[in-house]
């Protein structure tokens, strides 16, 4: 069954820039290489990062207090008891 799909998913050629049909495994390497480096390794000009507190008001998601105390690392440690040897577990 793994055989078929890797069929299935095969590149057998890809297109050049003038159209032209590669298929010679070592130049699809590269041209595979060349688009993913340019695709994510290129720093995007136009994308400006987010100050937090721009971030703060896009995401105005805050816990209810109640909830937000019972969540406390402080609250979750006073729950959770050791399991004592009492002789029955």
């Amino acid at each position: 069954m793994v055989i078929a799909h890797q069929a299935v998913n095969l590149i057998k050629y890809l297109r050049g820039n003038d159209d032209s049909k590669v298929d010679n495994v070592s130049q699809l390497k590269d041209m595979i290489v060349a688009y993913y480096t340019q695709l994510f390794g290129s720093e995007n000009e136009n994308t400006v990062p987010l100050y937090i507190d721009t971030i703060k008001a896009l995401h105005r998601f805050q816990l209810f207090l109640q909830l937000k105390k019972s969540l406390s690392l402080s609250s979750l440690c006073q729950r959770i008891r050791p399991r004592g040897r009492t002789g029955s577990q």
